[in-house]
């Protein structure tokens, strides 16, 4: 389970669905989500409270770097922790790491080479004459 939207939005590219056992809560409300909302809404939602969490007795618990988790820790509740990426290497290193937790590596490396193929840097067109970004910013100031 995940009470993180955006370890759901991974978990809807990654995830087999018979692994979630709940959402975010915040991924069932359409201005707030990351993952999309048909998808979060085939799942119950659960709310980020540690209560919420252990009622739920999940096989392994998704939630993010807000809070204490000293009462997961005293019912026995299994977790993983993830902080907001800064970057999109540390969201990749994220994606990866959720792959792991769940078991589902192959399709975590299948998001990662997506992601990474949206991020390449586009091939550069200019060229003599081209009018390309170097010859835009040098007539700029003429």
């Amino acid at each position: 389970m995940s009470n993180n939207p955006c370890i759901d939005a991974i978990l809807a590219e990654i995830a087999d669905p018979s692994q979630i056992g709940a959402v975010s809560a915040w991924s069932h409300v359409e201005a707030s989500g990351s993952a999309p909302l048909d998808w979060a809404r085939r799942f119950p939602a659960i709310g980020a409270e540690a209560e919420a969490v252990i009622l739920a007795r999940p096989k392994l618990a998704l939630t993010g770097a807000f809070g204490s988790t000293e009462a997961l820790d005293r019912a026995g509740v299994r977790y993983v922790r993830f902080g907001v990426p800064g970057s999109v290497a540390e969201s990749i290193a994220q994606v990866r790491e959720v792959a792991t937790a769940i078991g589902r590596v192959e399709a975590g490396e299948r998001l990662v080479g997506r992601m990474e193929g949206a991020v390449a840097p586009l091939p550069f067109r200019g060229g003599a004459g081209g009018g390309g970004l170097g010859k835009q910013v040098s007539s700029a100031g003429n």
